[in-house]
């Protein structure tokens, strides 16, 4: 899990406040009740299932650069929304 997980960890407070609305994932968290997905990195075979399933992905700074060199593509390929300032 990576540095983020911590602070969206914080910041979600159905995810931090209501065990029962929350699965953590290797990955990951998961939000029950809010249906989101928190997630470091994402294989494009998972990126694609998820979109299919109608969900936007979002990135915050700098995982597209990591996405691209772990998994050699780039989240502003398949639409992927960078969520953040500058």
């Amino acid at each position: 899990m990576g540095w983020y997980l911590p602070y969206l960890y914080y910041l979600d407070k159905n995810v931090s406040s209501n065990r029962d609305y929350r699965i953590i994932l290797e990955n990951g968290v998961w939000n029950l009740e809010r249906d989101i997905s928190y997630r470091y990195l994402l294989p494009l075979d998972e990126l694609k299932d998820l979109q299919n399933k109608g969900y936007v992905i979002y990135y915050i700074r700098d995982i597209h650069l990591h996405t691209q060199l772990i998994y050699g593509y780039d989240l502003n390929d398949y639409n992927c929304l960078y969520l953040g300032q500058g």
